[in-house]
C-alpha cells in the first residue's frame, strides 16, 4: 500500500510543477480550516439553541417557586393578626391557597419552632410535634430564617412523612410597628419537588438537552448539584442562574447528543470544497496555465477587497446606528485613537487627534476616577476590560458611560481595542424605577400597618386593652367549632362589679376608669396564660378556661379574684374600694351553642344541665 502511494506520488509530479503542488496544499489547508470553522460555527449555533431551551425552563422554575412562595404570605400576615390561631381556622386559611395552580405539598406553622398546625393534616400526621431545635437536618434552616428575619428556601430535603421537598421557611414576627417585635415562629410552605420538576418543564421527555440543578439549599454554583447526571457539567455546558426569593439555583444545559455531533452541512461543505479544489487544481495539473491561476488568485483578492470594503462599511454604519465609540491604545506607548462618535460622547472635537491615557482620566468625574483607573489596570492584567463611570463634558454636562474592551498583541506591540457607550438615560429610568418601587413598599408597609391597628382596635377595649365582646364571639364560636370535632369543652366566669355606679357617680369617670383599669390587670395576672380576659360591658368582664380546670379549682380562681379585687384602689386623695359577683358556667360534654336565643350580645356557654355557681 505505501508503495502504491509512492507511486501515485511521482506521477502526480511528472505531470505538475511545484506550483500545483502549492496550491493543492492550500486548498487542502483552506479545507480543513473552513471545515474546523463550520464546527465551531454550528457549535456556536447549537449553544444558542441550548439556551434558549434551558432559559425556558429556567424561566419556569423562577415562575414557579416564586408563585408558590408568594401565595403562603397572605397567610402569615393573617398569623400575625391572629397568633393564637386554631387548627381549624389554620386548615380553613391555607384551604383557600390551594385552589390556586400551586405545587405546594402542603403548608405548615411552628409557634415557638414546634410544628402545631398542618394542612392537610391526612398524610403528614408524623409532622406535627416536630421540634426545629432537635432536628439536626431542621434546625439550621430555621434558626437562619429567624435570625436573618427573612425567607430561608432549603432543600431537596427528605420529609418525616417520606418523599422529598423543598422547604421555604418564614419566619413569623408579632407587633411589626413596636421597636421590640416578638418571633411567633416558622411557616413552611413545602413544594413537591416531583410536581415541580413536571410543571417546570424538566421531566419533558420532548427536551433535547440535558439539564443539572446545582445550589441544594439555594447556595447557587457553590451548592451541591441535585438534579440531573453529573456529566452535564463536565461537558463545557450552557449555565444561567435561577433566581429565587433568597439565593439562587445554577442550571447548566448540554445537547443530548453532545457537542461533537456533525453539523448538517458538513458533507456539503466538503463535497463543495472538494469541487473547488478540483476546479481549480485539474486545470492547472492538465493545462499548467500559470497565467490563468495567478489571474484567478488576483480575482479572489479583488472580490475579498470589496468584500472587506463592503463589510467595513456595514460596520460603519452599525456603529454610527447603535451611537457607539471604539478606541484603540497602544499601551506601550501611552497612545489612544478615538474615532468621531467616541469623540462626540466626551465633548471632544472631532479632529482625529491622538489622545493621552492622562486626558481620558481628567474627562472623567473625580468620584468615580479612582474606580475607572483600578478597573483599567485589571483589565490590562486580566486582558478583558469592563467598567462604568461619569464623564465630565466640557460644557459641564455629566454622562453615563459604559466600556468594554479586549487587549491583544500587534507583532510586540500590546495594544487594546475597546467600544463606549451613554448609558445616561438607562441609568436615570433605573433610578426612577427604584425610586418607585421603594415609595411603593413604602406605602404597602404603612397600609399593612394601619389594617394591623385598625383589627386590634375593632377586637380591642381601647380603655383596658383587653378583648372585647366582638372578641370574645369570635373565641366562643372557635370553641364551639373545637367541641363538634375534638369533643373539648370550656368553662366561663362572668364578672359583674359592685358598687361600680356609685364610684361612678361620686368620684367621677376618671375614677372609675382607673378602676375598671385595675380589674383588668388584676385578672389578666390571676388567670393561668391560656385562659382568655374580656370586657363585654361597661363593669363586666368574661374569664374562658379550657374543659381541663375542675370546678373546685373554678372556685378557687374566683375566690383569688374577689380577695384580690377586695384589696382597696388607690386613685389620688381617694381609696376605692369595690366588690365582685362572679357566675362560673361549665358546659355538660355536648355541643356548644355560643349565641343561646340567636342572641349574638349575651354570648355564653350552654349544654347538658351545665352547672353555674355565683361567689
Amino acid at each position: 500500500m505505501p508503495l502504491a502511494i509512492h507511486q501515485r506520488f511521482r506521477t502526480l509530479m511528472t505531470w505538475t510543477s511545484l506550483p500545483a503542488v502549492v496550491a493543492l496544499v492550500v486548498l487542502l489547508s483552506a479545507g480543513i480550516y473552513a471545515d474546523h470553522q463550520n464546527s465551531i460555527v454550528a457549535e456556536q449555533a447549537l449553544r444558542v439553541d441550548v439556551a434558549k431551551e434551558m432559559n425556558l425552563v429556567r424561566a419556569n422554575l423562577e415562575g414557579n417557586v416564586n408563585g408558590d412562595l408568594q401565595l403562603t404570605r397572605g397567610l402569615i400576615a393573617t398569623i400575625v393578626t391572629e397568633p393564637n390561631m386554631s387548627q381549624t381556622r389554620f386548615a380553613k386559611l391555607a384551604k383557600s391557597l390551594f385552589r390556586e395552580k400551586t405545587q405546594v405539598r402542603h403548608i405548615a406553622a411552628a409557634p415557638g419552632l414546634v410544628i402545631s398546625l398542618m394542612y392537610p393534616m391526612e398524610g403528614n400526621e408524623k409532622a406535627v410535634g416536630l421540634d426545629f431545635r432537635k432536628d439536626e437536618e431542621l434546625r439550621e434552616a430555621a434558626l437562619r430564617a429567624r435570625d436573618t428575619k427573612q425567607l430561608v428556601l432549603a432543600g431537596p430535603v427528605e420529609l418525616k412523612q417520606g418523599g422529598q421537598a423543598f422547604i421555604g421557611r418564614f419566619p413569623v414576627f408579632l407587633d411589626p410597628d413596636r421597636p421590640t417585635e416578638t418571633f411567633w415562629g416558622i411557616v413552611d410552605a413545602v413544594i413537591d419537588i416531583q410536581k415541580l420538576y413536571e410543571d417546570s418543564g424538566l421531566l419533558d421527555k420532548r427536551l433535547s438537552i440535558e439539564i443539572a440543578l446545582t445550589g441544594k439549599d439555594a447556595l447557587g454554583r457553590s451548592g451541591a448539584r441535585f438534579f440531573g447526571p453529573a456529566r452535564v457539567a463536565e461537558d463545557n455546558p450552557v449555565t444561567a442562574e435561577v433566581r429565587l426569593p433568597t439565593g439562587s439555583w445554577q442550571i447548566s444545559a448540554v445537547p443530548k447528543g453532545g457537542w461533537n455531533a456533525t453539523p448538517r452541512n458538513a458533507w456539503i461543505l466538503r463535497l463543495a470544497m472538494l469541487i473547488g479544489g478540483a476546479l481549480v487544481v485539474v486545470p492547472i495539473v492538465i493545462a499548467g496555465r500559470l497565467f490563468e491561476q495567478r489571474h484567478k488568485h488576483y480575482a479572489d483578492l479583488r472580490r475579498s477587497e470589496r468584500r472587506l470594503a463592503q463589510l467595513s462599511e456595514r460596520l460603519e454604519l452599525a456603529l454610527d446606528a447603535s451611537q457607539i465609540g471604539v478606541w484603540e491604545q497602544d499601551l506601550d506607548a501611552d497612545i489612544i485613537y478615538w474615532d468621531d462618535r467616541l469623540n462626540e460622547i466626551y465633548g471632544k472635537p472631532a479632529d482625529g487627534k491622538l489622545r493621552t491615557f492622562e486626558e481620558w482620566s481628567r474627562s472623567i468625574h473625580p468620584d468615580d476616577c479612582e474606580q475607572a483607573k483600578r478597573d483599567f489596570a485589571q483589565g490590562i492584567a486580566t486582558g478583558i476590560y469592563s467598567s462604568e463611570y461619569r464623564v465630565m463634558l466640557p460644557n459641564g454636562a455629566i454622562r453615563h458611560l459604559r466600556a468594554r474592551a479586549k487587549s491583544y498583541k500587534d507583532g510586540t506591540d500590546h495594544k487594546m481595542v475597546g467600544a463606549e457607550w451613554d448609558v445616561t438615560a438607562d441609568v436615570a429610568l433605573t433610578l426612577e424605577l427604584e425610586r418607585a418601587k421603594n415609595l411603593a413598599e413604602t406605602k404597602n408597609a404603612e397600609l399593612e400597618a394601619a389594617t394591623a391597628r385598625n383589627e386590634h382596635t375593632a377586637l380591642h377595649d381601647s380603655l383596658t386593652g383587653l378583648p372585647n365582646r366582638r372578641h370574645l364571639d369570635t373565641v366562643l364560636d372557635r370553641q364551639a367549632a373545637t367541641v363538634s370535632t375534638a369533643g373539648s369543652g370550656a368553662a366561663l366566669l362572668h364578672l359583674d362589679l359592685d358598687r361600680f355606679k356609685q364610684i361612678n357617680d361620686t368620684l367621677g369617670h376618671a375614677v372609675g376608669d382607673a378602676v375598671l383599669i385595675h380589674t383588668a390587670k388584676v385578672l389578666t395576672s390571676t388567670v393561668g396564660s391560656a385562659d382568655f380576659v374580656a370586657r363585654v360591658g361597661g363593669d363586666e368582664f368574661v374569664v374562658v378556661c379550657s374543659r381541663d380546670i375542675s370546678m373546685e379549682q373554678l372556685k378557687q380562681l374566683a375566690n383569688r379574684i374577689i380577695q384580690r379585687l377586695r384589696q382597696p384602689v388607690p386613685y389620688n386623695d381617694h381609696q376605692c374600694r369595690i366588690g365582685v359577683s362572679i357566675g362560673i358556667a361549665v358546659d355538660g360534654g355536648r355541643p356548644i351553642d355560643p349565641t343561646p336565643d340567636g342572641q349574638r350580645g349575651h354570648s355564653a356557654l350552654s349544654g347538658q344541665r351545665p352547672r353555674t355557681q355565683s361567689v
